[in-house]
Order: C-alpha cells, then structure tokens, then sequence
C-alpha cells in the first residue's frame, strides 16, 4: 500500500510535467527525496528506501537525508527567503541571536500528519563566509551565506495523526462521561478524564 501511495504521486508529478511541458526538462525521473517521521526508526527508513528505489519503483537516486520536521523547516525558510534574498535575509537576522560571522535561531516544529505527530527542535544557523582568496579579484562578486540546520531534538508519535487524534479524543469523552455519571460521589468528568488519559492516549515515544 506504501509503495502504491508512493507511485500514485510520481505518477501525479509525471502528469503534472506533461500539462506544463513549456516549464519542466523532459526525462525520466531517477532522483526522489522522500521524507519520513522524524521518530523512525533506521528499519523503517530502509524499508521506505527500499519500496522507492531500484527495486521497487525503479528511482535510482533515492535522497533521505531530510525527516519530514526538518523538511517543513527549510520548506517555511526557503519560502520566506525566496521571495527577497537580501530582505529575506536581514530579517532572518532579527530574529536570530548573533555570535562573530554566525546567526542562528531555534525553531519549534509540530507536524500533524494523516497518521503521525511530530514535534522537533531544530536549530538554524546562518553564516557568512568569504568564497576569495586572498588577492583575488572579487569583480562583482557579492556575499555568501552557508545555511546548516541541526535536530537538537525530537518526539511524537507513529500511530496518532490525521481522523485518528479526532477518534481518540471522542473515546477520551466517552469513557470520561461514562465514568463521571456512572460513578457516586465527587469524581467530575474532569477527574474522570485526567485518570483515563493514559489508558486511552497511550504511552508517547520519545527518542
């Protein structure tokens, strides 16, 4: 089924090259950069490699360097910084703090998926470096920036995204309200709740 899903948006990019020839090189795709859930684990990632590669979809080129938190942060930054180089830039610099030729800022990424949750801290730093040598002639040559970001940590969730965070929080009220009216005394709902929480949420898997 993975591997379907997989073809069906190739299949989709195909399609969307052919209606927009004018704007896309002709070929046959042998690179795909596919991400994963940033809390997979290296089975899962070779298993995904594997359905998309030469053995499975024929790509021979398969890039996954990039987990899905890490990807949504260069995919916000490259949109923010595409519009404007130089503007987007200097405001990538007011929000960051300085330290010498280096700018950086954390970023906080919560991805809510069709079946996964993931919650990232990603550190992006900025640096300027000068690409001459020493002497050279430097003509028109302008500034160059070396953009690295760095997972300082993550956590979330396989089984919990999409419909699926909707049902779990209709059987968290069922099972509270069952409990809260079925019971005497001076349990609330709200009590009720906090005590299955646990039981119907699951344990979180942090890495």
């Amino acid at each position: 089924m993975i591997q379907a899903a997989f073809g069906h948006l190739l299949q989709l990019t195909k399609d969307y090259r052919d209606r927009n020839a004018e704007q896309c090189s002709p070929g046959v795709f042998n690179k795909a950069v596919v991400t994963y859930p940033t809390i997979s684990p290296p089975k899962v990632r070779d298993k995904i490699e594997k359905l998309v590669g030469k053995d499975g979809l024929g790509i021979t080129g398969v890039q996954m360097a990039y987990d899905e938190a890490v990807s949504i942060a260069i995919f916000f930054l490259w949109r923010e910084l595409g519009g404007d180089l130089n503007i987007g830039l200097e405001s990538f610099k007011t929000r960051c703090r300085q330290y010498f030729d280096q700018w950086s800022q954390n970023v906080l990424v919560l991805d809510i998926g069709g079946g996964t949750t993931d919650l990232a801290l990603i550190r992006l730093t900025l640096k300027e470096e000068d690409p001459f040598e020493p002497g050279e002639d430097r003509g028109d040559g302008g500034r160059y920036y070396i953009l690295t970001p760095k997972l300082l940590g993550s956590s979330g969730h396989l089984q919990l995204g999409g419909e699926l965070i909707t049902l779990r929080i209709f059987q968290l009220l069922k099972v509270a309200i069952g409990d809260g009216y079925g019971k005497s005394g001076t349990r609330t709902i709200k009590d009720s709740a906090r005590r299955t929480e646990r039981s119907v949420l699951g344990e979180r898997q942090i890495c």
